[in-house]
């Protein structure tokens, strides 16, 4: 698949998620399940996950939660 493709399928694939999440707003443990389902394929969701990602393009869900000055509410907007 040429680059091109990849960014559609990838953009197509993050919006998608971008809708689902929302039916995910205040329920920690289907927001938890979701995420190991749709974003592990480009972040480490779990702490001690050692297999490799897909597509390793996105930073893991530690890193950026260990972001100085991370927020609940820029969390949320992510």
């Amino acid at each position: 698949m040429c680059q091109a493709g990849r960014a559609v399928a990838l953009a197509a694939a993050l919006a998608a998620t971008a809708f689902s999440a929302n039916a995910q707003d205040g329920d920690v443990a289907a927001g938890h399940a979701f995420a190991r389902e749709a974003c592990k394929a480009c972040h480490m969701v779990e702490p001690e996950e050692g297999s490799p990602r897909i597509i390793v393009i996105g930073p893991a869900f530690r890193d950026i939660a260990d972001t100085p000055a991370m927020t609940a509410t820029a969390l949320k907007a992510l």
